[in-house]
């Protein structure tokens, strides 16, 4: 602790200071033996930080407006790098949406699998492998042992090799309230000490213990999600939910259906929802936010056996505004099951 107020006095950052507090503590072996080393030192860095704030040390704002014309824009040498072909790219956000129940969990644990080994996902290309963590803050252990276990069923020894490598978890079963700097900064550990490159976050209702609909705290949890993105080169996966059906909206699966504060999908440069299609078996996939790619055709897809996920022949049928609360309102009071809809 005395180190930390040190550091903390020299006006080291955080991350200086939790490095220079690791390497003692692996000499001196006051918590190097322990599971939760990191967690401990993290709680001295932010103990210390409270009593030395960090002060900027210069008389110069923190941005400086630096103005480039277009011909030097478009000669700079910084390309679109695609993770998941027109999807999500290399410091992309994705928010996946959708209802309860409709396999987003698995979609997503599927998806970071095949980056993870550099295969093309639902017929869209993923360049090259790349190492994805999983932080689990709903499903327990079990849960998710029980999915990757189904998922990579039929996969050869050596892309399971790949995948003990590509494929990193961190499963907690519960919330981790990340509007809380030393929860941020076991985040961030996580990230750097895997090298992480793609973070996927189950789910958003568990990283905050505000509504989300509250706009201070949805703002915080965006402006942290922005700086790993900027700060630690990585693009992040975050899934969430829409509200529940209510009357006049039985299928509430528009993009303003997406539940909590708009700064979610403000700051997203994709939104892809999950939408249970009314032709059993069928999921529909629309994505009504694609900032760096051509507008999403809706198409549909399928969930395995094996709780992966495959493109299907089938085509969705689109409704109008009539046609839609008629098949919803017979939804609702379980008609679906025994009527076809001639559309």
């Amino acid at each position: 602790m005395a180190l930390g107020y040190y550091l903390a006095e020299m006006n080291l950052t955080n991350p200086e200071i939790l490095a220079m507090l690791v390497h003692a503590d692996d000499r001196w072996g006051k918590f190097s033996k322990r599971n939760d080393q990191i967690q401990r030192l993290i709680e001295i860095v932010t103990k210390a930080r409270q009593k030395y704030p960090f002060k900027i040390e210069s008389d110069k704002p923190e941005v400086q407006i630096i103005s480039i014309g277009d011909s030097t824009l478009i000669s700079t040498e910084v390309n679109v790098e695609w993770l998941w072909n027109g999807m999500l790219h290399e410091t992309g956000y994705m928010l996946l949406t959708g209802h309860t129940g409709v396999g987003k969990s698995q979609f997503s644990l599927n998806l970071g699998a095949h980056i993870a080994l550099g295969r093309d996902f639902l017929g869209r290309e993923i360049i090259s492998p790349k190492k994805v963590g999983f932080l689990s803050l709903e499903m327990g252990i079990v849960e998710v042992k029980y999915i990757r276990e189904l998922q990579r069923s039929s996969l050869s020894e050596d892309d399971k090799k790949i995948l003990e490598k590509n494929f990193r978890f961190h499963v907690l079963g519960y919330p981790l309230y990340l509007n809380r700097d030393d929860n941020k900064f076991t985040v961030e550990d996580f990230i750097q000490r895997e090298g992480i490159e793609l973070l996927i976050f189950d789910s958003l209702g568990s990283m905050t213990e505000q509504e989300l609909s509250k706009e201070t705290d949805a703002k915080n949890l965006m402006d942290w999600n922005d700086h790993l993105r900027s700060e630690l080169g990585i693009s992040t996966l975050i899934i969430h939910h829409h509200r529940k059906a209510q009357t006049g909206n039985k299928r509430p699966n528009s993009i303003s259906d997406i539940y909590g504060s708009h700064y979610f999908t403000a700051r997203a440069t994709s939104v892809i929802i999950l939408w249970e299609s009314r032709k059993k078996g069928l999921i529909e996939v629309t994505g009504p936010k694609i900032r760096l790619a051509p507008p999403l055709t809706p198409f549909a897809i399928t969930r395995q056996n094996d709780l992966t996920f495959a493109m299907s022949s089938d085509k969705l049928v689109i409704l109008d505004e009539e046609e839609e609360i008629n098949v919803a309102d017979a939804i609702a009071f379980g008609e679906n099951e025994t009527t076809e809809f001639d559309i």
